[in-house]
């Protein structure tokens, strides 16, 4: 049982495993041995720190649909607000009425507009820091392999 463990752990505890399992999302026990313990660590964080970054984008690409689909639908009863301004048998006081709700339709779409903007520079600057720990983590993909014959 011990040999099998122990070879086991060997395999587990390589680096390139523990980037694969942080980038998976998966916590790890704490079961490698001090020796390949740090390696392991390291290769784990930096794994798991792209997972999270994945989560990130994923998360805001989200929250940009939700605010893309409230401002269509804002800029839907701004429309239909403006076209029953100019109809023919609209009287004075609802025509004051429909300007009031105007002017609190742009306030909202104006605050969705930029709510959004955020939002798109969140991403973009998530996504480069995506890209960048992509790049700096490539290594980790080998690391400690061994030949086998």
């Amino acid at each position: 049982y011990t040999l099998g463990r122990e070879a086991g752990l060997e395999w587990y505890c390589q680096p390139r495993n523990g980037f694969r399992f942080g980038l998976k999302g998966q916590a790890y026990t704490g079961v490698c041995p001090a020796p390949s313990e740090p390696a392991f660590l390291q290769a784990w964080s930096a794994g798991k720190e792209i997972h999270a970054a994945e989560y990130e984008v994923r998360r805001l690409d989200r929250i940009l649909g939700v605010n893309q689909d409230q401002l269509d639908s804002l800029i839907g009863d701004r429309e239909l607000t403006e076209n029953e301004l100019v109809q023919r048998g609209t009287t004075w006081q609802r025509r004051a009425e429909l300007l009031l709700e105007l002017r609190e339709l742009e306030e909202t779409v104006t605050m969705v507009e930029n709510e959004i903007y955020e939002i798109e520079s969140a991403i973009s600057r998530e996504r480069a820091r995506l890209l960048a720990l992509r790049q700096n983590a490539g290594h980790w993909e080998t690391a400690g392999q061994t030949s086998r014959r």
